[in-house]
């Protein structure tokens, strides 16, 4: 939000976050609250920038947008439909490829469709699953993920310490064993379970500020290691921000005896 504002300013234009879902168009009164309040917002100058609420919004139903004729998702769909109901002049989608394209378009003889229609269907070729990648160590420095299946969590270990970084890495489980056994056998500065990958810092360690982490290996026998263990459930740093947040409870941990069976 302070990236619009920041933009907006430069133009002396107010801007102000709202929230909406392709259920509040489904709902007549949700729908006719959404519109009043842009419109208001409209006659007072502020421009409403509209973001699909992500973490109240079920999973879009496969063929549920217009009539199952094709499906949109997060945003797109939440344009199209502010779009209709607002009774706008234009809509423009801003993309990082060029438009619709009748195959993946990457793909060798991918075409613009300068025009789609919903009997257009049979024309366009869906991407398949991405092809596998050709490094584990690549730092992609973009929106993107690398995900890898194993059959263990042993193995899952085994892979982070080949191909991790030491500083922080996660596991996302209901089983308490499973809990325990990567939070003694991971070989990182910050090893959490069911919390977000933010929480890296001196603050939220208890420390008072920040502080840097070191990778590298420590050879001077003076120095000490500190090992970060953090349990949570489902967390993110947000949920402890604020008069009424949830509070941060710091321990010392005795060092557990490994067991790798």
């Amino acid at each position: 939000m302070a990236l619009y504002e920041a933009m907006f300013t430069q133009y002396s234009i107010c801007c102000c976050p709202d929230f909406g879902d392709q259920l509040y168009f489904h709902d007549e009164q949700k729908c006719w609250n959404l519109k009043g309040t842009l419109h208001e917002l409209l006659q007072m100058n502020i421009i409403p920038t509209v973001n699909t609420n992500d973490a109240a919004v079920p999973a879009a139903e496969p063929n549920s947008d217009l009539q199952g004729l094709l499906v949109l998702k997060d945003n797109d769909t939440l344009a199209a439909h502010l779009a209709l109901e607002m009774k706008t002049d234009l809509l423009i989608v801003l993309s990082d490829v060029e438009g619709l394209f009748n195959s993946p378009p990457e793909s060798d003889g991918a075409k613009l469709i300068d025009i789609f229609y919903p009997g257009d269907q049979q024309s366009v070729t869906f991407g398949t699953k991405p092809s596998e990648v050709k490094s584990l160590r690549t730092e992609y420095g973009d929106l993107e993920l690398c995900t890898e299946v194993v059959d263990s969590i042993q193995e899952a270990i085994d892979h982070i310490h080949k191909y991790g970084s030491s500083n922080t890495d996660v596991i996302v489980t209901e089983n308490e064993k499973t809990e325990e056994f990567f939070l003694q056998h991971i070989d990182s500065a910050c090893v959490f379970w069911n919390a977000s990958t933010c929480f890296p810092d001196g603050y939220h360690f208890g420390l008072g500020a920040e502080v840097g982490i070191s990778t590298s290996p420590i050879h001077n026998p003076g120095l000490l290691t500190t090992k970060c263990l953090l349990q949570g459930q489902d967390h993110v740093v947000s949920d402890f921000s604020g008069h009424e947040s949830l509070k941060y409870l710091h321990e010392n941990l005795p060092v557990p005896q490994k067991n790798t069976k």
